[in-house]
């Protein structure tokens, strides 16, 4: 069993606002291609859905798909939220209904065809963490086309992105849960949104950089999950005693810009006990890194969270969303066995708004 530590990089904490974020938005449309996504157009029925990931339990107030629409007009949309989805296999059903939809335009173009944004508010859908599928789908008036806007993760948030987990389902079409590799070659992901109520809002590393050391084991996604899967590594050569013999950053996309509230959580341990651990993250306004906890670590894993309570927002990129984090290992005093080893199970972002 992991111990939880929490160090306050600012002693005064903000209260986390009540409000809507996104949670998981899967891009913009990237110009490649559409899917069918319509009812009750010049097709009866034809949904495509994509697949999101909760990490954590969460409500979710709104969600979205992004639509290529030719002479097509709705006020009303169908949603299903599904668990289970493969090739051929439409899963089970958590929520659906039809529900009414506003529809405007987002100012892109794709064959001829104004993409516009059909929006469901006003949900109060309350799920565990776990990977489900949506779809959100116009309800029309028996003319005109619409179709899912293809994306490859442009300004995406969440998780996952861009993993061509996608399927259709229309019997018009003769497609029973259809994955959308039918369209070509690559991943085809859909332009679609989850929003959620809830306060606290996780979001994972999207990157791993390594600076210095050694990899043993792991790669990025040994730091997504607690399951005893270690991004491990031994010191590398340095050239003065003022450099971490380990050390690396990673990236990750905030689901919002701002924050009353950020927090960086990292489960790790090391060989021995003498081993120092450093996390820094990015200041984008100040242009530098700030470090916001020191600590020698453990010989078994403690989840340590880092808190950002002041000028949150400092540490996310404006426009990108981008979050950076650097952490590095040192020896501290005499090791039981060279070369040591820095073991981490687990790092993540967990936001307030």
């Amino acid at each position: 069993m992991i111990k939880r530590i929490c160090a306050l990089a600012c002693v005064t904490l903000a209260a986390a606002a009540s409000q809507a974020a996104v949670i998981w938005y899967g891009g913009d449309f990237d110009g490649r291609n559409a899917a069918p996504n319509e009812i009750n157009g010049l097709l009866n029925d034809a949904r495509t859905y994509d697949d999101f990931i909760l990490p954590a339990p969460a409500t979710l107030s709104s969600v979205w798909s992004n639509n290529l629409m030719d002479t097509f007009t709705a006020t009303t949309a169908q949603v299903e939220i599904r668990t289970g989805v493969s090739q051929g296999n439409g899963g089970t059903v958590v929520f659906s209904g039809t529900f009414a939809a506003s529809v405007t335009a987002t100012g892109r173009t794709g064959f001829g065809m104004n993409e516009m944004q059909v929006r469901v508010s006003g949900l109060n859908i309350a799920l565990n963490e776990g990977n489900y599928y949506l779809s959100v789908t116009p309800v029309g008036n028996g003319a005109g086309r619409s179709f899912a806007s293809s994306c490859a993760g442009a300004n995406g948030v969440g998780m996952p992105l861009a993993n061509g987990n996608s399927f259709v389902n229309s019997p018009d079409l003769v497609m029973f849960f259809e994955s959308t590799s039918y369209l070509g070659p690559g991943n085809w992901d859909f332009s679609m949104g989850v929003e959620t109520a809830s306060g606290a809002l996780d979001f994972f590393p999207t990157t791993l950089t390594p600076i210095r050391g050694n990899l043993v084991s792991g790669n990025l996604a040994s730091l997504l999950a607690s399951d005893n899967n270690r991004l491990v590594y031994r010191p590398g050569v340095v050239l003065s005693n003022q450099l971490a013999p380990v050390q690396y950053e990673v990236l990750g996309t905030a689901p919002q810009q701002t924050a009353t509230t950020l927090r960086f959580r990292i489960e790790s341990h090391a060989s021995s006990s003498s081993i120092s651990q450093k996390i820094e993250m990015y200041d984008y306004v100040a242009g530098a890194f700030v470090t916001i906890d020191t600590r020698n670590l453990t010989t078994t894993d403690n989840l340590i969270e880092a808190v950002i309570s002041t000028n949150a927002s400092r540490y996310i990129q404006a426009g990108t969303r981008q979050t950076r984090t650097r952490i590095e290992f040192r020896a501290t005093g005499p090791t039981l066995g060279f070369p040591w080893e820095s073991r981490v199970d687990l790092a993540m972002w967990r936001l307030n708004p």
